[in-house]
C-alpha cells in the first residue's frame, strides 16, 4: 500500500479562509492555499496548514485539512512586537520540525520564506515557494537589506521549486533572482452562481496603497451618471488608510462604500455589477478576476494584464497605465451591454479552462510526487 504523502502549507492568516470570522482579513493568497490544501486532502494526501493564533485549539481539522496553531505571545508595545516576532520565528521552525511533512509550501514573500526553507532543509524535507504578486521582483524585495527581504531572498534561492502564477512573472523571477521557476496557474472552483444583470461598476480589494483606491473614487467622480460600489478592508500595515478613504468616499454621491469585505455582502455586490475595475500597481492573478468572471462581469484594469489575458486574448480591457483611457474604457462599456457580455463570456471561458481546480491540482500533485 502506497505511503500517504504529507504536504504542509505555511500561511499564517489562512485560517480565515477556512473559518469565516468577522473582522478576519484574508486575501487571494490565503484562498489559494485553502483551495490547494482541500483538493490535496480530497485526493489522497495528508494536507496541513500552519496558521497564526486566533484562540483556536492547537490542532483542528476543517474540510479534511489539519490547521496547526502557531503559538504567539501578545504584543502591546514595540518591545512586545519584537519579542513576538522572535518567538514566532523560533516556534515556526519548531512546528515544521515536529510535523515532519514530506513537502513544505509557503506562499507570498516574507520572512517566513527563509524560516520555513531553513527548517525544512534541516530535517531533509523539500520546500516549494509560490509567488502571489508581481511586486515580489520589485525594489523592496530585490534590494532591501532588512531582515524581511533578506530572509525572503535566502529562502527563495534555496527553494527546491519556485512556482510563478504566469509566464511573465516566471521570466521576472529568473532575471531578478537567477532562479528557475515553473508556471502553475492559481485555482478557482467556479461555483454555480447567478449571472449578474446589474449595472454597477465594482471595485474590490484591500485598502492598501498598491491597490490605489483613490483612483476608484476619482473614476466614480468622472462618471457621475454611473453607479459604483467599493468593497474594501483595512490592512495591518496601512490601517490608517481605510478611514481616510471612507471619509473621501462619503463625498462621492454615486458610490456605495462597503467596509470589511463581508463575504455574503460581496456576493450581492457582484450580482449587482456590470464591470469589475482594478486600479492596482501590481497584482499576480487577482482572485477578484475569478469572482467577477463567475458572476458574468466584464473586467477593466488600469495596468494589470497577466500574460496579456485582457488585451491579447480578449478577456477584458486594459488601459496600459493611462487613467484617462481607463475612464474612457469604462464609460464605453457602460454604454455597450453587448461588448460587456462578450468580454465577460470570454473571461469566464478562459479562466474556467486555465484555472480549473482539478486540472491544476493534478499538476501540483504530480510535482509533489516527483519531488519526493
Amino acid at each position: 500500500m502506497a505511503r500517504v504523502v504529507h504536504v504542509c502549507f505555511v500561511s499564517l492568516q489562512a485560517r480565515g479562509a477556512f473559518v469565516q470570522t468577522p473582522g478576519q482579513r484574508i486575501g487571494g493568497a490565503e484562498n489559494q492555499v485553502k483551495h490547494l490544501a482541500t483538493w490535496l486532502a480530497a485526493h489522497g494526501f495528508r494536507a496541513s496548514v500552519i496558521v497564526e493564533n486566533a484562540g483556536q485549539p492547537e490542532v483542528e481539522t476543517i474540510d479534511g485539512v489539519e490547521l496547526h496553531r502557531l503559538s504567539q505571545p501578545p504584543c502591546n508595545n514595540p518591545l512586545g512586537r519584537l519579542k513576538r516576532r522572535l518567538f514566532s520565528g523560533l516556534e515556526l521552525g519548531r512546528i515544521v520540525r515536529r510535523l515532519g511533512a514530506d513537502v513544505y509550501v509557503q506562499r507570498t514573500a516574507g520572512v517566513e520564506t527563509g524560516l520555513v526553507q531553513r527548517a525544512a532543509a534541516a530535517i531533509g524535507k523539500r520546500f516549494i515557494y509560490i509567488a502571489s504578486s508581481d511586486s515580489e521582483t520589485g525594489p523592496f524585495w530585490r534590494n532591501g537589506w532588512t531582515a524581511t527581504p533578506l530572509m525572503f531572498r535566502r529562502g527563495l534561492r534555496r527553494a527546491d521549486r519556485v512556482i510563478a502564477q504566469h509566464d511573465a512573472q516566471r521570466a521576472a523571477f529568473e532575471k531578478t533572482y537567477g532562479v528557475g521557476a515553473i508556471v502553475l496557474p492559481d485555482v478557482y472552483p467556479f461555483p454555480e452562481v447567478e449571472i449578474s444583470t446589474g449595472d454597477r461598476v465594482v471595485w474590490v480589494g484591500r485598502c492598501a496603497a498598491v491597490k490605489q483606491p483613490r483612483l476608484a473614487l476619482e473614476l466614480a467622480r468622472r462618471i457621475p451618471g454611473a453607479r459604483f460600489a467599493m468593497v474594501t478592508a483595512a490592512t495591518k500595515h496601512e490601517a490608517g488608510l481605510l478611514p481616510e478613504i471612507q471619509r473621501e468616499a462619503a463625498a462621492v454621491p454615486n458610490l456605495e462604500f462597503i467596509p470589511g469585505l463581508p463575504w455574503p455582502r460581496l456576493q450581492d455586490v457582484y450580482r449587482s455589477g456590470a464591470i469589475l475595475v482594478n486600479t492596482s500597481l501590481y497584482e499576480g492573478i487577482p482572485n477578484t478576476f475569478f469572482e467577477a468572471a463567475a458572476h458574468g462581469l466584464a473586467i477593466a484594469t488600469l495596468g494589470v494584464d497577466p500574460d496579456g489575458m485582457l488585451t491579447r486574448e480578449g478577456a477584458g480591457v486594459c488601459a496600459g497605465g493611462d487613467f484617462e483611457r481607463l475612464v474612457a474604457l469604462v464609460r464605453d462599456l457602460l454604454n455597450d451591454p453587448a461588448s460587456r457580455r462578450q468580454l465577460a463570456d470570454k473571461a469566464q471561458t478562459l479562466l474556467r479552462d486555465r484555472h480549473d481546480i482539478d486540472r491544476v491540482g493534478a499538476r501540483f500533485a504530480e510535482l509533489i510526487r516527483e519531488m519526493i
